[in-house]
């Protein structure tokens, strides 16, 4: 935990007032009032690396049913080491990727096929963006009471399903040209990959806090 000489600690759940004995008040906070570099940052990751509770109770569920003969399947796959938008959607939370392309996806992207694979792909995408924001909202509604619907949760689901779109269609250009799945180790490539992991790590850590702030701050009852 990072101290401020106003007596402010940064922890992994933001800004909070602490006092002589340890203890601290939360507040909600915005990324932006982080004030210096250093914590900005460190506030960016420790946000996002709080998937790592939620990714955990995962694990430990899977494992015990494991310990029962139950061979399911992993439920996340290195979602730090994502390197594209697809991948960390493909890396991610598995089981809700598969029951999103399964139940939303796929029907959608047959049912418009005629339309070409790439106008079905973007439409299907874009509608499975639509759901995850409403069923986002409706597991908070379900935790806390409240319904956090609006105009800025909808468009950041919006903006990562174009990004997820862009990125799908550079896939499928990429799918087309010859040895297109054919890797070859190089300097180069593994240091351009290198860059895009701790790019996709940045992106995400803005997301983050972007994405959970309003339904931290209408938990306490601040906007």
């Amino acid at each position: 935990m990072g101290r401020r000489p106003d007596g402010r600690c940064l922890d992994h759940r933001g800004w909070s007032t602490c006092s002589p004995t340890g203890s601290s008040s939360i507040t909600c906070c915005r990324p932006a009032r982080a004030g210096h570099l250093p914590h900005l940052a460190l506030f960016l990751a420790t946000s996002y690396a709080l998937y790592l509770h939620v990714s955990g109770h995962f694990h430990i569920i899977t494992g015990v049913f494991r310990l029962f003969g139950f061979g399911l399947p992993r439920t996340h796959d290195n979602y730090f080491l994502a390197s594209s938008f697809t991948d960390i959607w493909r890396r991610i939370n598995i089981y809700w990727k598969d029951f999103m392309v399964k139940v939303f996806f796929l029907p959608v992207f047959f049912a418009l096929r005629g339309m070409g694979t790439r106008a079905a792909t973007a439409i299907a995408t874009l509608w499975v963006f639509l759901m995850t924001w409403l069923l986002h909202s409706y597991q908070v509604f379900w935790l806390t009471g409240g319904l956090p619907v609006s105009l800025y949760t909808a468009g950041l689901w919006l903006a990562v399903g174009v990004l997820v779109i862009w990125n799908l269609q550079r896939d499928l250009s990429r799918a087309t040209r010859p040895g297109a799945y054919r890797r070859e180790f190089t300097v180069l490539g593994a240091v351009t990959l290198s860059a895009r992991v701790v790019g996709m790590f940045v992106l995400v850590s803005f997301f983050w806090p972007a994405g959970t702030r309003r339904r931290s701050c209408h938990c306490c009852g601040r906007d």
